[in-house]
Order: structure tokens, then C-alpha cells, then sequence
């Protein structure tokens, strides 16, 4: 059974929900249709299903195209986080929100204000809820665990080490974890990372990859 070419005469795409729809009204034998689920659960599985749709005419495969736009973080004293932010990351300031839309007030309940700073290429949408707990989730549980950055040159991540103890000897910030900065770890590879934790206790990884901008 070839479900390669079945698959090429049946328009598919994968919708926002992440479900497999049908385009045509085809009739397939109960086996085959299974069949053909079995085969798009493998390239799920196999990190191959990532297309927006299979042609019909061809075997051609369009990869979805991700990019990186932001990193969303709840804080509790949004003063706090966006003077620290702009001045460890050397940010700018972007744009800011005190209204919004009744999806975001449904997903965010009590959500006051929204900053957006940049640094680079990198946006962080810093935002405060009136209902904060202060309180950070289960180290054990689900989460996005860490935010990886890169750097260009391998003597950022001392100076982004120094800068980190710089403004938290400076006591212009209030800190959820006094943790300080990692030391920089070397990989096998040559790979050098550095882990800090923000004033909200969110971790940050810098990394310098051998052979990247100026190496």
C-alpha cells in the first residue's frame, strides 16, 4: 500500500488546533485510513510533520517557517523588572499596553500593564498581574524550564557574569532569588554556557557557540 502517494492526492493541512483535516470527500476503506493515520502519526513522532500542506499534484513538502518574536514574563513589580531588564540586557524600550482584548483578559486575569523591550533581536513582553502570588512554580513540575541566548563573542559571558553582581550589589533591585550567576561551563564541543537567574528568579542561559559571528 502506498500511502506516500495516497497521501499526495489529498489535500492536507495541519489546522491551529493540530489536527489533520481532509480537503476532498474521499471514501477510504476502514484498513486504509487507518493505515494512513499510522503513517502521519509517524512523522509526527519522527519530528518529519511540520508541513502546512501536502500538494496534491506532487510530493512536495513545505516546512513550516517558525520564528522567534518573544519571551513573555509575569512579574509582580513591573517597575523592578523593566529597570533591570533595560539595564542588564542594555534594552530599549519599545512600546507599552494598559488595554487589552477580551482574550488576553480571559488568559491573564488582573493583567495591568504590558512593556515591550528589546535587545537585539530578542523582545521580552514584561507584563504584572493585580492577582499575583509571588509564588514560583514546583522546580519538579511542567514549565519552560530556561530561556537559551547566544553571544557572538566568547569574553560576553564573563562581562554579562560581572554585570549581573554589579546590579545586584547595586541594591537598586529586589531580587525573588539571590542566587547568584553560574560559573562558565565548557562542553566538550568548546560550547561555553553561563546561567542567571532575572529579579522574578526566571532563569537565563548565555551561550557562545565556536565558529559563530565572531569567532
Amino acid at each position: 500500500m502506498d500511502i506516500p502517494r495516497l497521501l499526495s492526492h489529498t489535500a492536507i493541512w495541519v489546522c491551529a488546533d493540530g489536527k489533520v483535516q481532509l480537503n476532498h470527500a474521499v471514501r477510504l476503506h476502514g484498513s486504509l485510513l487507518g493505515a494512513a493515520a499510522r503513517f502521519l502519526g509517524n512523522l509526527v513522532l519522527n519530528g518529519e510533520f511540520g508541513m502546512r500542506k501536502i500538494g496534491e499534484a506532487d510530493n512536495e513538502w513545505r516546512a513550516l517557517m517558525l520564528g522567534f518574536h518573544h519571551v513573555g514574563v509575569q512579574t509582580d513589580d513591573l517597575d523592578n523588572c523593566l529597570n533591570w531588564y533595560l539595564d542588564y540586557f542594555e534594552a530599549d524600550f519599545s512600546w507599552q499596553l494598559d488595554r487589552f482584548s477580551d482574550l488576553t483578559l480571559d488568559r491573564l486575569p488582573g493583567i495591568v500593564k504590558l512593556i515591550e523591550v528589546k535587545a537585539g533581536d530578542v523582545r521580552f513582553h514584561l507584563f504584572d498581574r493585580s492577582a499575583h502570588n509571588r509564588r514560583r512554580p514546583p522546580a519538579a513540575g511542567f514549565q519552560f524550564q530556561h530561556v537559551c541566548l547566544t553571544v557572538d563573542a566568547a569574553d560576553e559571558l564573563p562581562e554579562l557574569r560581572r554585570r549581573w553582581f554589579e546590579l545586584y550589589e547595586s541594591g537598586k533591585y529586589v531580587f525573588a532569588r539571590p542566587d547568584p550567576p553560574s560559573g562558565i561551563v565548557t562542553d566538550a564541543d568548546g560550547t561555553r554556557s553561563l546561567y542567571v537567574l532575572d529579579v522574578n528568579g526566571l532563569e537565563f542561559e548565555f551561550t557562545y557557540i565556536p565558529g559563530s559571528a565572531r569567532d
